[in-house]
């Protein structure tokens, strides 16, 4: 029986494939499952590609775990992978990228389960090579018959992939390469198209997430002797990403970096939610006059960690202090009744601003939004029904605008 088990197995080409891959493993992703971010299947598709194709000794790696979720949630257990992924939505340029947060490191010993480590963030498209290379750096500096596997649990191996993800961090222009804001396997580039209930929200703090990072990055660069060049560098780049992730908290999206700057100036500045002394630098950083950075380069550095002191104390009830010199929203005929245009507003924008003006309004008082078809009416009003609210209408006025009536009954 097993003989002929083999022989069934042999002739659909199974029995050639690497140990390995029978560990991998990946959730449904953004394909199906209308939590997700990214298509993940599609990834693993391509990670087991680019390994059989490399010409490297698989079976040399050992087992390994590889898992993959399409999203943070842990539906591909990318917790206990020994190498993982979860996918998120990233920006480079004021463009939306697919990426990872990649991890490594779980262990399951007679001392109990040892979760994995988050060890850096990779685009969706670097995914691939960064674990070919992964895998060829494992394989010179392999000792004895060590495995893959218990190489990530070391903290020589952490540390290795921790250096490898930086090799891999700079990130084309959308004009320079469309290809690399688009997902694996899809047709267009990356959206949140189709993303179901409460995603928006978790896809705007992902976004806030990426320009924290980005400034504690250029920070530290800040604290090491570097170049002029890389140094003016860096106090631009505090500037910008402190703009854009105060921006949108507020709902406002900005398609270039002096337009951030400026805007910021205008809405946390001017209106005193930062204090006036960093006028000077984001309008410096507004013009790119990098020598007038250079010269208030205490001011710059000063404005970045109150930026990341606001960042690590982010909850809801700062969201609302952020929000409260917001615009009101305009008032219909019946004083219950509000309405807000989005047209032309996209996501996760427009959520933002239709939270902030539910916001504004008393419990039982109805928000009359006006979308545009395809991504935001299929994001926004489930992810508004995620926050306690009730969507009591919803229809299509034309072929690309919708009026969606929310009660408030939430906060």
């Amino acid at each position: 029986e097993t003989a002929n088990c083999y022989k069934a197995v042999e002739k659909i080409g199974l029995s050639k494939e690497a140990s390995l891959f029978g560990e991998m493993i990946s959730c449904t992703g953004a394909s199906t499952c209308q939590l997700g971010l990214c298509l993940s299947r599609n990834l693993l598709d391509e990670i087991r590609h680019t390994l059989a194709i490399s010409g490297i000794n698989l079976d040399n790696l050992g087992a390994l775990r590889l898992n993959i979720s399409g999203c943070p949630n842990c539906c591909g257990q990318h917790a206990v992978g020994e190498l993982a992924f979860f996918g998120r939505a990233s920006r480079h340029e004021g463009h939306i990228y697919p990426a990872y947060r990649i991890l490594a490191g779980s262990a399951v010993t007679s001392k109990g389960v040892r979760f994995a480590e988050e060890m850096g963030e990779l685009p969706a498209r670097l995914i691939p090579a960064f674990v070919l290379d992964l895998c060829k750096l494992f394989l010179e500096k392999r000792q004895g018959a060590e495995s893959l596997s218990a190489y990530l649990a070391k903290k020589s191996g952490k540390n290795a992939v921790k250096r490898l993800i930086s090799r891999f961090e700079v990130a084309p222009s959308f004009e320079e390469n469309e290809a690399f804001y688009t997902d694996w396997g899809a047709q267009e580039p990356f959206n949140l198209n189709g993303v179901g209930t409460g995603q928006c929200s978790a896809t705007l703090f992902d976004l806030v997430d990426t320009s924290a990072r980005h400034i504690k990055k250029h920070l530290a660069t800040l604290k090491q002797e570097r170049e002029q060049v890389l140094e003016e560098e860096a106090l631009y780049q505090v500037c910008v990403n402190g703009s854009r992730m105060m921006l949108v908290l507020k709902g406002i999206a900005a398609a270039k970096e002096d337009e951030a700057c400026r805007l910021f100036l205008e809405q946390f500045i001017q209106s005193g939610v930062f204090s006036i002394e960093f006028a000077s630098v984001i309008d410096a950083a507004a013009r790119r006059d990098f020598s007038s950075l250079s010269e208030q380069r205490e001011t710059v550095i000063t404005l970045g960690n109150d930026l990341l002191k606001r960042y690590n104390e982010l909850d809801d009830k700062a969201i609302q202090q952020i929000n409260a010199s917001m615009p009101k929203v305009q008032k219909s005929a019946s004083e219950t009744h509000q309405s807000l245009d989005l047209a032309g507003v996209k996501c996760p924008m427009n959520f933002v601003k239709a939270k902030t003006a539910l916001e504004q309004m008393a419990k039982g008082d109805v928000l009359d939004l006006y979308l545009d078809d395809g991504e935001p009416i299929e994001n926004v009003p489930s992810s508004l029904r995620a926050l306690g609210h009730v969507v009591i209408e919803q229809e299509q006025n034309n072929e690309k605008r919708w009026h969606v009536a929310i009660r408030k009954e939430a906060g």
